[in-house]
C-alpha cells in the first residue's frame, strides 16, 4: 500500500526507523502545570510529560556556524528539534534538551507519511 508520497508500507516505516537512528538525544517535552499561590497570583510550574528521542539543530537554512554565533549573542535564537513522527506535542509545551529550555512555537511536518515531526522553537535565555 502506497503513502502519499508514494512510499509502500515498509518503506515509510525503513524511512522511519532511519531517521529515528538519527536522534542522539534526549527531549523532555515540558507541560505548565500551573497553579494559584496564597496571595491569588499565578505560579508558573513546568511539568516533564513526555521524553523521547531527537536532534537540535539551526533553523533550515542557516549553517551551524551562524546557529553556533546566534546562540552565544542574541537572547532570543530560533532552531528546529526534530522529534519522531509519532510524538504528541503542541505549541502550548516546551521543549528541555540538555538542560536548555526552548519555546515550542511552531509544530511543522506533521503529515502521516513523514518520517519525523519538526519543532520550530525559540531559546530564551
Amino acid at each position: 500500500m502506497a503513502t502519499g508520497d508514494g512510499w509502500s508500507s515498509d518503506e515509510l516505516a525503513g524511512n522511519r526507523s532511519w531517521t529515528d537512528a538519527w536522534m542522539p538525544g534526549t527531549c523532555y517535552l515540558l507541560t505548565n502545570a500551573g497553579t494559584v499561590n496564597s496571595i491569588g497570583g499565578q505560579e508558573n510550574s513546568w511539568g516533564t510529560v513526555g521524553t523521547v528521542s531527537c536532534r537540535v539543530r539551526p533553523m533550515p537554512g542557516q549553517s551551524a556556524m551562524e546557529g553556533a554565533k546566534q546562540e552565544s549573542n542574541a537572547a532570543d535564537s530560533e532552531w528546529e528539534i526534530v522529534v519522531p513522527v509519532g510524538t504528541t506535542v503542541n505549541r502550548k509545551q516546551r521543549a528541555k534538551v540538555a538542560g536548555v529550555v526552548y519555546h515550542i512555537i511552531a509544530v511543522v511536518d506533521d503529515k502521516s507519511d513523514n518520517p519525523d515531526k519538526r519543532l520550530r522553537v525559540v531559546r530564551r535565555d
